[in-house]
């Protein structure tokens, strides 16, 4: 049975062997703390991106409450002004049947 260790010293690329030496065993070690870095990276900012998303979402729904107070605001001004008109017509309408009144006689 071939140990790892043996394995790793002794490959084979393309039928010939090769020795890995102490500079392809630095450069693995090397490759490895690389990946790892990666990953770790990677890692990070899948959670920032989740955070991210997080926040949004949160300010999304402040947006949509405060849009939805000030459609709110907005219906209560306009079924005030309507009213408001609705009465000046009212009384309008007054005048001119009294006017209409005073023209009769």
């Amino acid at each position: 049975m071939i140990s790892l260790v043996n394995f790793h010293k002794n490959t084979k690329i393309k039928g010939k062997k090769c020795e890995l030496n102490e500079e392809s065993e630095n450069l693995k070690e090397l490759y490895d703390r690389e990946l790892t870095t990666y990953n770790n990276k990677k890692q990070c900012m899948k959670m920032n991106n989740k955070r991210y998303e997080e926040r949004l979402q949160k300010l999304l729904e402040e947006k949509e409450k405060e849009y939805a107070a000030e459609m709110k605001k907005i219906q209560v001004e306009c079924t005030s002004k309507t009213i408001s008109l609705e009465l000046q017509l009212e009384e309008m309408l007054k005048t001119i049947e009294q006017k209409d009144k005073f023209i009769a006689k």
